[in-house]
């Protein structure tokens, strides 16, 4: 990764001969240029181990981008270090089995931890390996591991916003963004809670009879 960038900087500065440069590595170079200019964020996965993490944070921190750690399994064994660079944590998907390696770091109390150090916190599902439509169920299952509920609201709603760089827009209800909100019968984390109504940009498109 280091690698990459620094050769879309030498892009950026006109130190490599476009005529040497097939066009997959263009692409490639001009798509990393504008992560470099800040015009676009990066979304890095993190998912086999805790060293991946600190090799994140470095890269984040000599290129100055704007970046998300995906997955992020094993962050919370770091997550003092974690907070302290600010870069935000997409976590999941949870309630997974440990069937490899890969996975072992996956913790249902990773997001709590996080969240309580300082980190912002998101929860995914990495649809299609849990269906999104138990992004609910996953923030769930994070308050029953420790997370404070008010945050796991938070880590489905804001937090991802912001941490994509939409937060202007979505994740909150405020005077300004976009009205796209889901009604509930009960508090959003409690399972027994049911969708009554569901708007888009302020009209109602589903609604319980």
């Amino acid at each position: 990764m280091r690698a990459a960038l620094l050769r879309a900087r030498e892009y950026m500065e006109g130190r490599l001969d476009p005529e040497k440069l097939d066009g997959e590595e263009t692409l490639m170079l001009k798509t990393l240029s504008e992560l470099l200019k800040g015009t676009v964020p990066a979304h890095i996965h993190t998912s086999n181990m805790p060293d991946e993490i600190f090799s994140v944070i470095r890269i984040v921190d000599e290129f100055k981008i704007r970046a998300t750690m995906d997955h992020g399994f094993g962050s919370e064994l770091v997550a003092e270090r974690v907070a302290e660079s600010k870069i935000p944590v997409i976590y999941g998907p949870m309630m997974m089995a440990r069937k490899s390696s890969g996975l072992k770091y996956v913790s249902d109390k990773a997001p709590g931890i996080l969240a309580s150090r300082g980190v912002m916190t998101s929860i995914m599902t990495d649809h299609p390996v849990i269906p999104e439509k138990y992004l609910r169920l996953s923030a769930v299952a994070a308050v029953k591991n420790g997370m404070e509920p008010t945050e796991a609201l938070k880590a489905i709603t804001v937090n991802p916003a912001q941490a994509i760089g939409i937060g202007e827009r979505l994740g909150s209800i405020e005077l300004g963004k976009d009205a796209d909100l889901v009604i509930l019968s009960d508090m959003p984390l409690k399972v027994r809670s049911a969708v009554e109504m569901v708007l888009v940009n302020g009209e109602v498109v589903n609604q319980k009879q």
